[in-house]
């Protein structure tokens, strides 16, 4: 892999293996969606929702700082032949951080425990299961990732996905489980992915405790301690919202908004980290061998893709929202199709920051995420307090989007200044032209046609018809080279 082309073939390889990856459990998860939004009522599923956001604030904020660090320093120490120390190192680091993690969660319980209702109380209780699988499977997967092992990193994410979904289905239509269907479910599942992978670990690496290095500890922390903070703000940006909606709206708010936002934004979010799934250990492994210009080139070209692929999307979920509500939820849920719009622009803006912010990780100045992060929760908070009282869930859809937009437009000022790149200008405009188009063209069906699965596939098919042809017109170079790839993979 000697250039930025090279690269790309190399991107599209593993993007073999992890498109199922994220392609199969993403279905899963929208099945899971239209079951349970039909089996549980909102305040039920709200709830669920609640246990569920403690946890991913937690998770990073416990041992995100070293999957972070494994993903950026596997192949590091895998060239200077130190993997034994490097893994026996992670390994400790990960089980101290999941035992502390699971002590906080406790204490917060305990703490929390009057103030609760009894069935959150129950649920939150249950959600320490849930907290060890989630820490363990994403230590996994960080190891997998680095490793480029996306054979088995496929297999452990299906098992994960269905297997969730087959045991909390059963919980609930068979025992008459509520929400705590699904949290034991991910619990019991990640907890034995988590278990297998490990041993192996232990039986291949961790030979020898002594390897352990304190010095790689500290390199660890230094790097990844200030990423974890930005993803628990990152999560914040996604999750406060919920908190804040049970306190002033209620637990039911929570389930319509956050089963809506989850419809609306999974497609985008899907496809950027997709892409990034199999660029970023490609990225690493061109920019330690200092091929500083064609990292450059390698970024460049997959912002220009990113906007090409998800500009559409964020327009055919605006568009097309009743439609996209009355197949996805259940009739309790389906006044969510108000936020669409709102949630889709800002999964747009939120997964083209994973991208305009990696020159921050390369330089190892992972601190500005953190102000970054850190300015732009701050916002949504402030936003969400002054929006949700007045507009609902419309309002706390409204404070997300601006937030991450603010995010996008720092993020990409001071990436710039520390590492050189251009901004694909022609590309956005010649996308949003052709995506207007294709609005165009979908809103006339809309005027001429009914509702049903068969119409919505017609209207998709029209949207991505119009948006092609208005790019090859336009003689779009990135959409171009993504259609050359495409057919040099098949």
């Amino acid at each position: 892999m000697n250039n930025a082309d090279d690269a790309i073939k190399e991107i599209g390889k593993d993007l073999r293996y992890y498109i199922p990856v994220r392609i199969i459990p993403a279905g899963l998860h929208l099945i899971g969606i239209m079951l349970f939004t039909r089996m549980l009522n909102p305040s039920e599923f709200g709830m669920y929702v609640l246990v569920f956001a403690a946890i991913s604030l937690l998770s990073p904020l416990m041992s995100g700082w070293l999957t972070q660090s494994n993903l950026r320093y596997y192949e590091r120490n895998r060239i200077r032949g130190l993997l034994q120390h490097f893994m026996t190192t992670s390994v400790f680091a990960f089980l101290f951080s999941t035992a502390l993690a699971l002590f906080f969660w406790h204490a917060i319980g305990v703490l929390l425990d009057q103030i609760f209702d009894p069935r959150l109380s129950y649920l939150f209780r249950l959600g320490a299961l849930t907290l060890a699988s989630r820490c363990g499977l994403s230590y996994v997967l960080s190891i997998l990732r680095a490793s480029r092992d996306s054979r088995r990193y496929l297999v452990y994410v299906l098992v994960d996905a269905a297997g969730t979904l087959v045991v909390a289905y059963i919980l609930i239509a068979l025992f008459g489980h509520g929400a705590d269907a699904i949290l034991l479910a991910a619990g019991v599942i990640g907890c034995a992915i988590s278990c297998v992978e490990l041993f192996r670990y232990g039986k291949q690496y961790v030979k020898e405790p002594k390897r352990f290095s304190t010095r790689k500890l500290r390199e660890f922390l230094k790097y990844g301690v200030p990423l974890s903070a930005a993803s628990v703000g990152s999560t914040t940006l996604i999750m406060a919202d919920r908190f804040m909606i049970g306190y002033i709206v209620g637990a039911q708010a929570v389930g319509v908004y956050a089963a809506g936002y989850r419809v609306a934004q999974m497609s985008i979010i899907l496809l950027a980290e997709l892409v990034m799934l199999a660029a970023y250990p490609i990225v690493i492994q061109l920019f330690e061998k200092s091929v500083e210009s064609d990292t450059r080139v390698l970024l460049e070209n997959l912002i220009g893709m990113y906007v090409v692929i998800l500009v559409p999307f964020v327009f055919i979920v605006a568009i097309l929202s009743k439609d996209i509500a009355d197949l996805m939820l259940g009739p309790a849920f389906r006044d969510a199709f108000f936020i669409f719009p709102w949630i889709a622009a800002g999964a747009f803006c939120s997964g083209l920051t994973m991208y305009v912010s990696k020159p921050f990780e390369l330089r190892e100045r992972t601190h500005f995420l953190l102000y970054l992060i850190a300015a732009a929760s701050g916002l949504n908070i402030v936003m969400n307090l002054l929006l949700i009282p007045r507009y609902g869930i419309i309002g706390a859809a409204i404070a997300s989007v601006l937030a991450y937009a603010i995010y996008l437009i720092s993020s990409w000022f001071l990436s710039t200044r520390i590492f050189t790149w251009k901004w694909p200008w022609q590309t956005v405009a010649k996308a949003l032209l052709s995506a207007m188009a294709m609005a165009l063209a979908v809103y006339y069906a809309n005027k001429w046609s009914t509702s049903g699965v068969h119409i919505l596939m017609a209207k998709l098919a029209l949207a991505v018809s119009v948006y092609s042809v208005f790019l090859l017109l336009l003689r779009e170079r990135y959409f171009i080279k993504i259609v050359q790839d495409m057919r040099r993979m098949l």
